[in-house]
């Protein structure tokens, strides 16, 4: 039997419930899961990987566009490299940077600095 690699039905709801259905980088209709930190082939064990900092709701427009664009996805927070804790490490929307979690945070302009 293989083992479930994606977040709990209660990860997903608060999700749901923070996205509001939309897609959180262009507001559209919601429809895909995307992990920032890529899980790799067959999953992970690494819990915070399925935490709601790690994921994000998006139309299937905007994860195409992610995954073929993965620079561009790394450099504005979409994706996270396998050593960075996404909780930490904010997401370009809406010409701010955001954390996330069960709700969105406004990071300082110079987050990186």
């Amino acid at each position: 039997m293989a083992r479930k690699t994606g977040p709990d039905k209660a990860t997903v709801d608060a999700l749901f419930t923070r996205s509001e259905g939309c897609c959180e980088r262009c507001g559209g209709q919601g429809e895909q899961i995307h992990h920032r930190r890529p899980r790799g082939m067959g999953g992970t064990r690494r819990e915070d990987t399925n935490g709601l900092a790690a994921i994000v709701h998006l139309c299937a427009n905007c994860h195409a566009y992610i995954e073929s664009n993965r620079e561009w996805a790394y450099g504005h927070g979409w994706l996270v490299r396998q050593w960075a804790d996404p909780a930490y490490q904010p997401v370009r929307m809406q010409g701010s940077w955001i954390r996330l979690s069960e709700t969105y945070t406004l990071v300082d302009v110079d987050w990186r600095v």
